[in-house]
């Protein structure tokens, strides 16, 4: 399922909270759409779901037009859309195999349909012979594997994940991410993820939307944004994914031999993590790198490398340098964030 976004507006009366967002969203991926607290995240992915209606502007599914819908003609559009949540919204009173069945029951499925139906999400998300579990005896990654069942009950085409690995601890949010991708895979979703965590855009998504104060401030690949960041708000979700402070942990964080953080970025991709650039840079401009910190993630199939570091020389020895850096295909930003 293709999404459309054309020029989408919804204010709350003088908070502009989507501001002309427009963005295609490809059928048959995972998608990212990430902001800070405030950037429009949570109202956007109303707009989109269908649980609210916009200002102005223009939603399409597979080139049908959809944010007019109404009555009947609503209903149906909405039941062929899955929602996953942070706080998982289950029901306390029903048991693990009684939620997965719930949205089945309220659209009126025959019992014997919704028992095959359940066993088999149950066994989807790994959570075979836990069916009869009370909500209240499962960890925090069961309770999300069981939304996530729950959300698939009615065979939906989009998926929309609303910081759904938010409340899990890093491990938890690893398997729940590699159990989405594996879905999606299986069924051909289109699945929305909304995160404010860019480990998450990472580890999970393609392509990627970087929301800003109600308006899209880039978007693309995720490897085109983590190799050549645009946005003074991606560069800062960047500094911190793998920036050194106290927010990056484990893998994440870069290998620090300063406090300072130097004057420039270096951004490697693929096959340059690999190369003695620096070396080869130095002896053919004459400049000095002191190096500050330095980490390398995979995005996808690909490396990316982050430098931060200081060029030591005369003017013209630095310009030469950068412009040697730069045609090698490492990207350098002056300053860091």
């Amino acid at each position: 399922m293709q999404i459309a976004l054309h020029n989408l507006q919804r204010t709350y009366g003088t908070l502009h909270a989507v501001n002309g967002v427009s963005l295609s969203i490809p059928s048959n991926t995972i998608y990212g759409i990430i902001g800070k607290s405030g950037a429009g995240k949570s109202t956007l992915v109303r707009l989109i779901s269908l649980l609210e209606q916009p200002d102005d502007g223009e939603i399409y599914f597979d080139n049908v037009r959809v944010d007019g819908l109404e009555g009947d003609a609503l209903i149906q559009r909405r039941r062929r859309i899955g929602m996953i949540f942070q706080n998982f919204n289950l029901f306390s009173s029903r048991n693990a195999e009684q939620n997965i069945a719930y949205p089945l029951e309220i659209t009126g499925t025959p019992k014997g349909e919704i028992k095959g139906r359940v066993d088999e999400l149950l066994a989807l998300v790994g959570l075979e012979g836990r069916g009869k579990a009370p909500i209240s005896t499962l960890s925090g990654g069961q309770k999300q594997r069981v939304a996530i069942a729950r959300a698939l009950a009615c065979s939906p085409d989009i998926l929309f994940c609303d910081e759904a690995t938010s409340a899990l601890d890093p491990q938890t949010t690893h398997s729940i991410l590699s159990l989405l991708k594996e879905i999606q895979q299986k069924m051909g979703l289109t699945v929305v993820m909304i995160t404010h965590q860019m480990e998450v855009v990472r580890d999970a998504c393609i392509h990627v939307a970087v929301l800003d104060d109600g308006t899209v401030a880039e978007e693309g690949l995720v490897t085109d944004l983590f190799s050549n960041p645009q946005s003074a708000v991606t560069k800062d979700f960047l500094t911190h994914l793998v920036g050194v402070d106290e927010a990056a942990k484990g893998d994440d964080r870069m290998v620090q031999w300063s406090k300072k953080r130097g004057a420039y970025t270096l951004r490697f991709r693929g096959d340059t993590t690999d190369q003695p650039i620096l070396s080869t840079v130095s002896r053919a401009s004459g400049v000095d790198f002191n190096i500050r910190a330095s980490g390398v993630q995979r995005v996808g199939d690909v490396e990316i490398g982050t430098m931060f570091v200081d060029i030591n020389g005369t003017n013209e020895q630095r310009d030469n340098a950068i412009a040697l850096l730069r045609e090698i295909g490492v990207v350098v930003e002056e300053g860091v964030l």
